[in-house]
């Protein structure tokens, strides 16, 4: 007998609004389990969640073994991405720190000078240090756009050289969850 996964056991089991949508998307209200299918969807849903949330304790600890080869292998093929996504953040972050420098130090510089010490600041000074506060803002938001640019583009290189090793963990993982969900009693 096949065994059947609904929309209202997803939201009974917690499933976010995003997995609700992606499921309702391809199956509707409900659709069989079966590893086939599971592995066809395999990089749209979160099968740990699935194991947590669907399975029972004793086949989420069978989930957990079956799985935890597709783990390894994964995170050994992507540990040089990841290593060279950390190298080229850190560089990210040291160009984002050189070209703000200049904005703190000319900051922190002309701060001191808005008022005196221990007197209460006037509506001058306060105008002052806005006008500055936006000056600082506009400089550094500068190095921000090439921070953020350069992240995503070692975020992007990232994700494709993992894409193979991903996808084939995904597949082993939801293969896994259906065999297991669907020996369990309906």
């Amino acid at each position: 007998m096949t065994k059947i996964l609904t929309l209202s056991q997803l939201k009974a089991a917690g499933a976010c609004a995003g997995a609700l949508r992606r499921f309702t998307a391809a199956f509707g209200e409900s659709t069989p389990v079966t590893p086939a299918l599971a592995c066809k969807h395999a990089d749209q849903f979160s099968w740990n969640w699935a194991a947590d949330n669907l399975l029972s304790a004793p086949a989420q600890a069978a989930y957990d073994r079956a799985t935890e080869r597709a783990w390894a292998a994964y995170d050994r093929a992507a540990a040089p991405a990841r290593a060279k996504y950390a190298v080229a953040a850190a560089r990210a972050w040291a160009a984002y720190d050189r070209a703000a420098a200049p904005a703190r130090v000319k900051y922190a510089a002309a701060a001191p000078a808005l008022a005196l010490l221990n007197s209460p600041p006037s509506e001058r000074d306060g105008v002052a240090r806005a006008r500055l506060w936006a000056k600082y803002d506009q400089d550094r938001e500068r190095a921000q756009v090439e921070y953020d640019r350069d992240r995503e583009y070692a975020r992007a290189e990232y994700d494709r050289a993992v894409a193979p090793a991903r996808t084939k963990r995904n597949k082993a993982v939801a293969r896994a969850w259906a065999t297991l969900y669907t020996k369990e009693g309906v």
